[in-house]
């Protein structure tokens, strides 16, 4: 080998032992912190139509999109669940509330039981639902 090589070699080795540290400290983790489920979301005709309010943690070690999946249960057990919608970019150790996601249940219209609801909120690393990162459910969030 030439030493010209050998040198570009050694230089690209030392490149990556420098910054592998550092790919190695960054993680992407978050929290669901608290869900409010508002009880103002009554509608015409008995249903429901509502923005939960989703406050989240970035606990990682970079800033980050995150994104949101809330889902509801029926009384009969049938889960529904919406898109999964991103949050702006959070930098580490920061919070901020979230409520881009309306749930809207119509009986007649959505042909849904009467009754209590529970809740969901699942929060992902990526759009692709790859890397779950936190959830919760609430009993009885909500009554259609």
């Amino acid at each position: 080998m030439t030493h010209r090589f050998c040198t570009l070699v050694q230089a690209v080795i030392l490149i990556f032992i420098m910054i592998m540290p550092g790919l190695a400290d960054a993680q992407v983790s978050g929290r669901i912190i608290d869900v409010n489920w508002p009880s103002y979301g009554k509608m015409a005709g008995g249903g429901y139509s509502a923005h939960p309010v989703i406050t989240i943690e970035n606990t990682g070690s970079e800033a980050h999109v995150f994104y949101v999946q809330v889902g509801t249960q029926d009384p009969t057990g049938k889960w529904d669940d919406e898109f999964a919608m991103s949050t702006d970019t959070i930098a580490p150790g920061k919070k901020i509330k979230f409520s881009d996601i309306l749930i809207t249940i119509d009986p007649f219209y959505d042909n849904k039981p009467r009754g209590n609801y529970n809740g969901r909120v699942i929060l992902y690393a990526d759009s692709f639902k790859n890397h779950r990162l936190d959830s919760q459910i609430q009993n009885n969030a909500f009554k259609v």
